[in-house]
Order: structure tokens, then C-alpha cells, then sequence
């Protein structure tokens, strides 16, 4: 019977023969050509993926997409942790989720695996962190299937307990390592625990480009990298440090980063109680999160004068060309007010230094349409004076 449910109401399309004769099933092929998996019908290729029907190429392929006693999938028990083969999502009862044969076939023994009648333990927290303590073949397989596909994962990706003789190859780090295990993986996380099992005490928490060396208060056979396929959480970890400053007001408590944020056009410019500026200190607020000054950056045969010097009079210095062969405007950003809700220091209508951001302030609605002498619109320039602030 050729038309028996795959899953999320998709009728398979491979054959099923209950009297358990050999029975063919689809493929799906990689987009590059090199990998091909035993599919249960078109639905069940990825995006990036070819389907063949089943009859025609599978055995031209060279893979064994024929067996005998296959489900199309198991119906997981949440209480019981445990699986029951099944033909049909439908057979499911309540409190038991529907598994894909092909998303659980090297974890539940399903598919062309031939799955037997009787119930498979599913794997418990437990086993799942054991699982991690090496990584030989056996496991490599377990990680990227269960770790990173969604059984049993922690909030920052999949943690590995990795072979202690992996770090005696050049300085390794966990971020070394994550890259090396998945193309798309990244390092989230580093850890030292004070055994390689599950349910071990944390030694110290460690950086991500870490080098791990063994030492007499670190063991590096229990280093644990967590990788995660997931940017966003690297993302989330890069602007940790992008916040406002909880301590920084104008004049009064009240008038804190919350206040500029809600009039960052007028505020950022601001300088507060401590002699920063909003603009520096409250960097969310004022969008200005990696926007800093190089400071190693100073003018031409002049070592004194850094961006602090030009800062004091930015109008007649972020023009100013560096040693190093840039100009002010360029390697000191935050003082040329050339990032975040800022008004330009080297913007002038024509040229003209009596005509800056400070000129069209007075005159907004007829002189933020100006231009300098190369084309840039003083709304584009003047954030401030304009109230064009994103």
C-alpha cells in the first residue's frame, strides 16, 4: 500500500509491504551530490535537497533502501521515556509525540534500520550526557544528531566533553575545536568540570578562545565545549558588554540613559555628572554600542595629539591626517561625531566652517536639506540639529 501517513499530514510515497516482504523507500540527495539518505516520500527532503523516487535509483545509488519490519516512525512517550514503533503519526495516543523515522534513525533504531515491534527506551538526560564523555566514532554521530537537533540540548548549544589529547595539538581552544567539529558550529561556551561524567561539579568557567593546558589545578581531559549551530547566541554574547551605564545621569537620577533613550536626537549629546557623554556611556540608548576612538591613532609627527586632543575641537581637527595615513574623522569616530546620534564634526553647507551642524540647528526645517561639498545632505550629517536619529 503506497499510501500510508509519513507525518504532519504528508502521505509517504515509498512502499510498504505488511507481510514483510523487502520494501523500497525514497531518496533524498544533497544539493552537492555526495550525500543521499533513505526518505520516506518528497515532502521528507530538505529544502536544499533532490528527490528520487524509489523504484528507480535507489539501488543505482548503491544505498540499502529496502528492508523488512520498517515504521514510518514511534510515538514517544513524555512520561515514560519510552518508544513504540508505529506506521502513522494517527496512532499516537495523548501525551505521546510523533517521531520522523528519519529525524530518530540513529538514535531510536527506526526506518531502514528495521525497528522491531517492541518498545525502545528513549534516551534519558543522563545517557545523553554520558554520551559526550569522548568522542569516538559512535558518539561523533549521537552529538550532531541528538545535540544539535533538539533532544535533550541545553540554552547554549551542545556540550562536548572532548579528549583530553586533543588540546596537545597546536593551542588548541574550544572555539578551535567547534569550528573542526561542524562547519556550521561555533563556540558558545567553555567549561572545566572535575570529572568527564554527567552530573560533575563545575572547576571554572573558561573562554571560548581559551588556549586549554593542562596544569596542577586544571585537567584538560575534563574541558566540556559547548558548540551551537544557533549565531545569535555568539551575537548575544558579543554585545554583552554593549550596555547602558546604570550609574550615569544628567544633572539628576531621574535624567538616567532610560531618560535619553526616549529623546536620543537631543540627549545623547549630553554630558553627565561624571564627565562622560550619553553618547559614551549610554550606548544602547544612543545605538552607539561599537563605536570607539583608536587610541592608538595621533596626528602626523605629533605623538601628543591623540583623539582627546582632537576631541576638544573636532570642527578643526577631525580633518587632521594621522601617522598612520588616516584622517580623524576615520579613526576616531566617537569624537567626529561620525557614529551613533551624533552631529558631525567636518560637515559644513559649501565648505563654508560658519555653516556646521550648530548653524543648521537654529534653522532646521530650511537647512537640513543642505549639502556639503560633496553631495551629503545636512539631515544625513546632523542627526541632532535634524532629530533624524534612528
Amino acid at each position: 500500500d503506497p499510501g500510508y501517513e509519513f507525518g504532519d499530514d504528508t502521505v509517504c510515497t515509498g512502499y510498504h509491504n505488511r507481510d514483510k516482504h523487502p520494501a523500497h523507500y525514497s531518496v533524498c540527495q544533497s544539493a552537492d551530490g555526495t550525500s543521499n539518505v533513505c526518505s520516506f516520500g518528497t515532502m521528507d527532503c530538505l529544502a536544499d535537497e533532490t528527490y528520487y523516487d524509489p523504484w528507480e535509483v535507489v539501488e543505482g545509488l548503491g544505498l540499502q533502501c529496502y528492508c523488512t519490519d520498517v515504521h514510518t516512525g514511534a510515538c514517544y512517550d513524555t512520561t515514560t521515556d519510552a518508544t513504540t514503533c508505529t506506521y502513522s503519526k494517527e496512532s499516537c495516543e495523548d501525551g505521546e509525540v510523533w517521531i520522523s523515522a528519519r529525524d530518530a534513525e540513529d538514535t531510536y533504531n527506526l526506518g531502514c534500520r528495521a525497528c522491531a515491534a517492541e518498545p525502545t527506551p528513549a534516551p534519558t538526560p543522563a545517557d545523553f550526557c554520558h554520551d559526550f564523555s569522548s568522542l569516538d566514532d559512535d558518539v561523533m554521530s549521537e552529538v550532531q544528531h541528538i545535540g544539535c537537533e533538539g533532544y535533550y540540548t541545553t540554552d547554549v548549544g551542545c556540550p562536548i566533553a572532548v579528549d583530553g589529547s586533543y588540546w596537545y595539538d597546536d593551542d588548541a581552544t574550544c572555539a578551535d575545536f567547534c569550528e573542526s567539529f561542524s562547519v556550521d558550529a561555533v563556540c558558545v561556551g567553555a567549561h572545566e568540570y572535575d570529572d568527564n561524567q554527567c552530573g560533575s561539579d563545575l572547576v571554572q568557567d573558561l573562554e571560548c578562545d581559551d588556549v586549554i593546558i593542562d596544569s596542577d589545578v586544571s585537567n584538560i581531559w575534563h574541558v566540556t565545549c559547548s558548540c551551537s549551530t544557533d549565531t545569535s547566541a555568539v551575537e548575544a554574547d558579543d554585545n554583552a558588554d554593549c550596555i547602558d551605564d546604570d550609574d550615569w545621569m544628567y544633572k539628576s537620577s531621574s535624567k538616567d540613559c532610560g531618560w535619553v533613550a526616549k529623546k536620543a536626537h537631543g540627549r545623547c549629546h549630553k554630558k553627565g555628572a561624571d564627565g562622560t557623554t550619553a553618547l559614551s556611556s549610554c550606548t544602547t540608548a544612543c545605538s552607539s554600542c561599537e563605536c570607539e576612538d583608536d587610541s592608538s591613532w595621533y596626528q602626523k609627527n605629533k605623538p601628543s595629539r591623540d583623539c582627546d586632543y582632537v576631541a576638544k575641537k573636532p570642527s578643526r581637527r577631525c580633518l587632521k591626517e594621522g601617522e598612520d595615513g588616516t584622517f580623524a574623522y576615520e579613526s576616531c569616530p566617537m569624537s567626529c561625531g561620525m557614529c551613533g546620534c551624533q552631529d558631525s564634526a567636518v560637515w559644513q553647507h559649501n565648505g563654508k566652517s560658519s555653516r556646521d551642524c550648530d548653524w543648521v540647528a537654529k534653522k532646521p526645517d530650511s537647512r537640513c536639506k543642505k549639502k556639503d561639498l560633496v553631495g551629503l545632505k545636512a539631515k544625513n550629517a546632523c542627526l541632532v540639529a535634524c532629530q533624524t536619529c534612528d
